[in-house]
């Protein structure tokens, strides 16, 4: 892995996490592109995947038992909190054009 670093200053190792071997972690979480996969112990080996655009302000359940993956993220949203607007798209960037050295 390459700029991984422990917060120490040390180079990160690839490490495996798999139930044998988890010791005391009670969640994991795996990156997908359409947002994060919550997995809890109780319910391993897969959980629900929270969308990327699931609203910051949205609250979760600390209990493990309702984390399935067939069902629902037991989630919710205060009811006095507006409705958020959709982020602007970035700016696009100026096309770049290729420069190649002269041919000798």
């Amino acid at each position: 892995m390459t700029g991984v670093v422990n917060l120490d200053g040390t180079p990160a190792k690839r490490e495996v996490i798999t139930r044998d071997n988890s010791g005391h972690h009670q969640w994991g979480y795996v990156l997908h592109p359409a947002g994060i996969e919550v997995i809890s112990r109780q319910n391993d080996p897969c959980g629900p995947v929270i969308s990327w655009d699931t609203d910051p302000r949205a609250q979760f359940s600390e209990a493990m038992a309702p984390w399935m993956a067939d069902g629902p993220p037991p989630m919710s949203l205060p009811r006095d909190l507006p409705k958020l607007a959709p982020a602007p798209a970035p700016p696009s960037a100026p096309a770049r054009t290729a420069t190649r050295p002269p041919r000798r």
